[in-house]
């Protein structure tokens, strides 16, 4: 275990306000899966086909797993962006390897079972189901997809943060930057594409007028 101390730099609060930005985006992106993980739970139960009940209730566990995984990957991510700002970019570079590992294969797990969720909830729209029920599962399918585009761009960050060719913290905080906004983009586009799935459940699931 390395004893070795973070270098005595002065802080650079626009990178640190930069970081803090990025992890607030990372926020969404939890609070985001958590919701869509309301919705085809309280459906599945009213399934008669067995074959669209084991996609579904799979569908579910998977979103469940990767849930689990983004959770302990958000302190870590935050520990991470933190330690740029405490070692420097050489010394994360040097000391924070490991811990960089941990968040970017626990994004790159989560993002693996968002789109196995997703591939699932597809298999199930395939089968024979009601036409009104295709939109919600439709729109809960690219929330899932969307959100794994999410996770992948989170793992990104973490790539560009032990890019030894970016030599400089004014040289990497540009690219963290894009990069994370294209991540806000896609969680954005995942919580439309569930609130579109939530209201085509209350449309499904309201009682026909006589």
């Amino acid at each position: 275990m390395s004893t070795a101390e973070p270098p005595a730099e002065p802080k650079k609060k626009r990178d640190l306000t930069a970081v803090v930005l990025i992890v607030c985006g990372l926020v969404g992106v939890v609070l985001g899966i958590m919701r869509m993980q309301r919705g085809i739970k309280e459906f599945v139960g009213s399934v008669g086909d067995p074959e669209m009940k084991r996609l579904l209730a799979e569908s579910d566990q998977a979103i469940d797993d990767a849930n689990k995984l983004m959770l302990d990957a958000a302190p870590l991510f935050q520990q991470l962006m933190n330690e740029i700002d405490r070692w420097g970019l050489d010394g994360v570079r040097q000391q924070k390897q490991e811990l960089a590992q941990q968040v970017s294969e626990r994004f790159g797990k989560a993002a693996g079972m968002l789109r196995t969720a997703a591939q699932e909830v597809d298999d199930a729209a395939e089968r024979n189901v009601a036409d009104k029920l295709k939109p919600f599962l439709a729109e809960k399918s690219q929330a899932y997809r969307l959100t794994a585009d999410a996770c992948a761009r989170n793992q990104e960050i973490v790539a560009l943060v032990l890019d030894k060719s970016i030599a400089t913290l004014a040289d990497l905080m540009p690219k963290i930057e894009a990069v994370a906004m294209k991540r806000d983009a896609a969680q954005k586009a995942a919580a439309d594409a569930s609130a579109k799935a939530d209201e085509a459940a209350r449309q499904f699931q309201s009682p026909a007028k006589s």
